[in-house]
Protein backbone atom coordinates (compact mmCIF):
# COMPACT_ATOMS: atom_id res chain seq x y z
CA UNK A 1 0.00 0.00 0.00
CA UNK A 2 1.40 3.58 -1.00
CA UNK A 3 2.02 5.77 1.67
CA UNK A 4 -0.14 8.95 0.95
CA UNK A 5 1.78 12.16 1.34
CA UNK A 6 1.66 15.59 -0.74
CA UNK A 7 3.89 18.07 -1.66
CA UNK A 8 2.40 22.02 -1.65
CA UNK A 9 2.77 24.62 -4.36
CA UNK A 10 2.37 28.15 -2.97
CA UNK A 11 0.87 30.32 -5.69
CA UNK A 12 1.73 33.64 -3.68
CA UNK A 13 5.33 33.07 -2.98
CA UNK A 14 6.22 30.71 -5.65
CA UNK A 15 7.22 28.36 -3.19
CA UNK A 16 7.47 24.43 -3.02
CA UNK A 17 6.91 22.45 0.03
CA UNK A 18 7.46 19.12 0.50
CA UNK A 19 6.67 16.72 1.51
CA UNK A 20 3.09 17.48 3.37
CA UNK A 21 1.26 14.92 5.48
CA UNK A 22 -2.35 16.02 7.04
CA UNK A 23 -1.67 16.63 10.37
CA UNK A 24 -4.46 18.08 12.36
CA UNK A 25 -8.50 18.69 11.39
CA UNK A 26 -9.89 21.21 13.86
CA UNK A 27 -13.28 22.22 13.64
CA UNK A 28 -13.44 21.28 10.39
CA UNK A 29 -10.37 23.31 9.03
CA UNK A 30 -7.32 21.22 8.10
CA UNK A 31 -4.13 22.34 9.91
CA UNK A 32 -0.92 21.44 7.56
CA UNK A 33 3.15 21.50 8.97
CA UNK A 34 5.40 21.25 5.89
CA UNK A 35 8.66 21.66 5.28
CA UNK A 36 10.43 24.14 3.25
CA UNK A 37 12.65 22.58 0.84
CA UNK A 38 14.67 25.31 0.34
CA UNK A 39 14.89 26.85 3.63
CA UNK A 40 13.97 24.18 6.28
CA UNK A 41 11.68 25.88 7.75
CA UNK A 42 8.19 24.38 9.38
CA UNK A 43 5.51 26.49 7.64
CA UNK A 44 1.78 25.95 9.18
CA UNK A 45 -0.45 25.75 6.24
CA UNK A 46 -4.03 27.02 7.74
CA UNK A 47 -7.43 27.91 6.83
CA UNK A 48 -8.11 25.26 4.48
CA UNK A 49 -12.10 24.47 5.34
CA UNK A 50 -13.59 20.65 5.09
CA UNK A 51 -16.63 21.66 5.30
CA UNK A 52 -17.14 23.61 2.19
CA UNK A 53 -17.50 27.09 3.72
CA UNK A 54 -14.70 28.14 4.49
CA UNK A 55 -11.89 27.78 2.11
CA UNK A 56 -9.89 29.69 3.29
CA UNK A 57 -6.33 29.07 0.74
CA UNK A 58 -7.49 27.21 -1.29
CA UNK A 59 -6.46 29.15 -4.03
CA UNK A 60 -3.12 29.76 -3.17
CA UNK A 61 -1.92 26.11 -1.99
CA UNK A 62 -1.86 23.74 -4.89
CA UNK A 63 -1.95 20.38 -3.42
CA UNK A 64 0.33 17.83 -5.24
CA UNK A 65 -0.57 13.85 -4.09
CA UNK A 66 2.83 11.04 -4.08
CA UNK A 67 2.25 8.35 -6.55
CA UNK A 68 4.03 5.56 -4.74
CA UNK A 69 6.15 5.28 -7.13
CA UNK A 70 9.92 6.18 -7.56
CA UNK A 71 11.74 7.50 -11.00
CA UNK A 72 15.33 5.69 -11.84
CA UNK A 73 17.47 7.77 -9.53
CA UNK A 74 15.17 6.53 -6.37
CA UNK A 75 13.18 9.97 -6.52
CA UNK A 76 9.63 10.44 -5.50
CA UNK A 77 7.07 11.16 -7.93
CA UNK A 78 4.66 13.06 -7.29
CA UNK A 79 1.21 14.70 -9.26
CA UNK A 80 3.03 17.21 -11.13
CA UNK A 81 6.04 16.20 -11.98
CA UNK A 82 7.71 16.12 -15.66
CA UNK A 83 9.41 12.55 -16.62
CA UNK A 84 11.17 12.04 -19.32
CA UNK A 85 9.68 8.55 -20.66
CA UNK A 86 11.50 8.42 -24.12
CA UNK A 87 9.54 11.48 -24.10
CA UNK A 88 9.35 14.54 -21.82
CA UNK A 89 5.64 13.76 -19.97
CA UNK A 90 3.40 15.57 -17.15
CA UNK A 91 2.30 13.18 -14.21
CA UNK A 92 -1.60 13.97 -14.10
CA UNK A 93 -4.15 12.68 -12.03
CA UNK A 94 -7.25 11.08 -13.97
CA UNK A 95 -9.69 8.74 -13.43
CA UNK A 96 -8.43 7.26 -10.37
CA UNK A 97 -4.98 6.63 -12.12
CA UNK A 98 -1.21 8.58 -12.38
CA UNK A 99 -1.05 8.66 -15.75
CA UNK A 100 1.91 10.54 -18.31
CA UNK A 101 0.28 13.64 -20.17
CA UNK A 102 1.40 14.70 -23.53
CA UNK A 103 0.19 15.24 -26.61
CA UNK A 104 0.55 12.63 -28.93
CA UNK A 105 1.53 10.43 -26.32
CA UNK A 106 -1.40 7.46 -25.72
CA UNK A 107 -3.72 8.58 -23.54
CA UNK A 108 -4.68 6.84 -19.92
CA UNK A 109 -1.07 5.24 -19.89
CA UNK A 110 -0.22 4.80 -16.27
CA UNK A 111 3.09 5.78 -14.79
CA UNK A 112 3.18 2.46 -13.12
CA UNK A 113 2.88 0.74 -16.91
CA UNK A 114 5.55 2.71 -18.23
CA UNK A 115 7.63 2.39 -14.84
CA UNK A 116 7.24 -1.62 -15.52
CA UNK A 117 8.45 -1.13 -19.00
CA UNK A 118 11.45 1.80 -19.28
CA UNK A 119 13.33 3.78 -16.79
CA UNK A 120 11.48 7.22 -16.24
CA UNK A 121 13.33 9.98 -14.72
CA UNK A 122 12.09 13.62 -13.00
CA UNK A 123 13.27 16.20 -14.77
CA UNK A 124 11.34 18.87 -13.06
CA UNK A 125 8.00 20.01 -12.18
CA UNK A 126 5.16 22.58 -13.82
CA UNK A 127 4.87 24.71 -11.13
CA UNK A 128 9.32 25.26 -10.80
CA UNK A 129 10.18 24.68 -14.82
CA UNK A 130 7.09 25.77 -17.05
CA UNK A 131 9.75 26.56 -19.49
CA UNK A 132 10.48 22.50 -19.98
CA UNK A 133 6.84 22.30 -21.47
CA UNK A 134 7.65 24.28 -23.98
CA UNK A 135 10.75 22.21 -25.37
Amino acid sequence: MRQIKFRVWDEEDKIMFSPATLEVIVDNILEVIVDNIDMGLPVNITGWGCDGDNMGNRDRFVWLQYTGLHDKNEKEIFEGDLVRAGVLAKVIFENGCFVLEKEGFPKGVTVYDIKKMIDIEVVGNIYENPELLTN
